[in-house]
């Protein structure tokens, strides 16, 4: 995990040097000292052309390659980072949008999300709650499921702004099942 935290610290290092405005847009509370997953972030549009050559920046300040990039959605670039340490390597994938789509459709326009943006205790960038609640809710609705962890992910955003994850859940469900899954 130590090894995945500092390549995710270089990752931040990097965007900030770079003036690169970004959001990670979820599973932020525990970073970088446990990052289970995709780092999921948002930039805006204008930067996107520029953000291979960030990443590859911040590989090689943490002493890792940049090793693939798939461009997915029309506005989604998923990458892979590689550090050998040891005999082992070490992975960190960011996951970048400017607007978060799933079958080309827009399910949160990245330009408010990065208006309401505010900073994390460690120093990054993340959503306001209620844009982490609806984005991380309209993606594991997309997935078909969801854990015990990803549920506190919610309940903990729900938390910090009822009524704004409260109007997140009704712009994307139905009434019955929002007011279902507030209850929940």
């Amino acid at each position: 995990m130590a090894a995945r935290a500092a390549m995710f610290e270089a990752l931040i290092q990097v965007f900030e040097e770079a003036g690169l405005p970004y959001c990670v847009l979820a599973g932020y509370d525990e970073y970088p000292d446990v990052i289970a997953s995709d780092v999921d972030f948002m930039v805006p549009e204008d930067w996107r052309p520029r953000l291979r050559t960030i990443v590859v920046a911040a590989a090689v300040r943490s002493g890792g390659h940049l090793v693939q990039r798939i461009a997915h959605e029309t506005t989604a670039d998923y990458y892979a980072i590689a550090r050998l340490d040891g005999d082992r390597i070490t992975w960190l994938h960011p996951d970048s949008c400017s607007d978060f789509r799933r079958g080309g459709n827009l399910l949160l326009a990245g330009a408010g999300v990065m208006q309401r943006r505010r900073r994390h205790r460690r120093g990054f960038w993340v959503p306001a709650p209620a844009d982490a609640f609806a984005y991380y809710l309209t993606k594991k609705l997309d997935k078909g499921g969801i854990d015990a962890a990803q549920a506190a992910q919610l309940s903990a955003r729900h938390a910090e702004d009822p009524a704004g994850c409260a109007r997140a859940l009704q712009d994307i469900l139905p009434p019955d099942d929002a007011a279902a899954v507030e209850a929940a």
